[in-house]
């Protein structure tokens, strides 16, 4: 779970990091509701965002997600998120980018 936005706004290294280990190993998402995390994680469809930061709320989400007719969907998206959003696609990417500059 992130909470802290500044991790999220400034270029996203970390969140990446944190979002791909978990996608590449199959396990669905909890995450805050940040811009940025929450497009991956719906337009990908692998998990789901908390509203609230309070205990009370994300175990609830916890014990929801883990009651969910969804969970296995959601460890099939992010291991093909994973496929798809992983430094080796972003190197090419990050390469074109240089050398129109």
């Amino acid at each position: 779970l992130l909470t802290d936005g500044r991790a999220i706004y400034g270029g996203l290294p970390e969140t990446y990091t944190w979002l791909g280990q978990g996608r590449v190993a199959g396990v669905p998402v909890l995450a805050s509701d940040l811009p940025e995390v929450k497009r991956i994680v719906l337009d990908y469809g692998v998990g789901r965002i908390v509203q609230s930061h309070n205990p009370e709320a994300i175990a609830a989400a916890i014990s929801e997600m883990l009651a969910s007719s969804e969970r296995e969907t959601w460890k099939v998206n992010a291991l093909k998120s994973a496929e798809k959003l992983c430094w080796e696609r972003e190197e090419e990417v990050i390469k074109r980018v240089y050398s129109q500059i």
